[in-house]
């Protein structure tokens, strides 16, 4: 399985939000080391980082940014352990050392950013590639800020949350874009043009779910193999459908 937190729910201004990764991490425990053999958990650099984007520029802003997302993976893989759940005692910091972790870690990896110009959604897209190439039958779990996957820019009026479709309509419907050039630090898009670009590689073989940070209720119900009653499904071979 692979987990990509995000959201203000999981970081706030002073960092990782604890009670909020202790509860939704705790109610899934038991779905986790019973049914998953290896467990990536990302994380991103929430309203932290984006502060540090805008104050320090586009010289300095990034740095800053992705080694708070590690502050926060090492956070993170200590409140993970803190639960009863055995993670990797280093966060990865490049692409191999995240390939090692995962065939080294008896349960789970923390993870934030492994290096600069990607977002940790696409950090997450490259770790469901390693499992996925090292033979092993992945889910993916993406958590945001909004509920679920929109037609169009959510705030507007005639705006629909997408239930379920193929990533190719996604891109079809250029909802999603697949080209790592239009990507730049800090968009504001459900997954952005690199990470989509990765996870097409092996979508046919991945289903994604992508729903709000507080949605225990959905991802518990798509780790069980139910159809989730919210948030959005991307898989192949579905028939796009929106919610009403």
């Amino acid at each position: 399985m692979v987990l990509k937190f995000g959201g203000s729910a999981t970081v706030g201004d002073n960092g990782l939000n604890p009670d909020y990764i202790e509860c939704f991490l705790f109610a899934l425990s038991l779905y986790l080391t019973s049914m998953y053999e290896k467990a990536v958990f990302i994380v991103g650099g929430g309203p932290p980082a984006r502060k540090a984007l805008k104050e320090h520029g586009e010289i300095a802003g990034p740095s800053i940014a992705l080694e708070l997302t590690r502050k926060h993976a090492r956070q993170l893989g200590q409140e993970i352990c803190r639960i009863g759940m055995p993670v990797c005692g280093t966060v990865p910091t490049t692409f191999l050392e995240l390939r090692q972790a995962i065939t080294d870690t008896d349960f789970g990896v923390a993870v934030g950013g492994l290096e600069l110009g990607q977002t940790t959604d696409a950090i997450a897209m490259s770790a469901a590639g390693i499992l996925t190439n090292s033979g092993y039958e992945v889910s993916l779990v993406v958590l945001s800020n909004i509920e679920a996957i929109y037609n169009m820019p959510p705030e507007m009026v005639q705006a629909r949350a997408i239930k379920q479709a193929s990533l190719d309509w996604f891109l079809e419907e250029r909802i999603l874009l697949n080209d790592p050039s239009l990507f730049k630090d800090g968009m504001n898009v459900p997954l952005d043009p690199i990470a989509t670009g990765r996870y097409q590689v092996f979508a046919q073989k991945v289903p994604l779910y992508f729903t709000k940070a507080d949605n225990i209720a959905g991802v518990r119900q798509f780790l069980s193999g139910e159809s989730p009653d919210s948030g959005t499904l991307i898989a192949d071979g579905v028939e796009p459908c929106f919610y009403f």
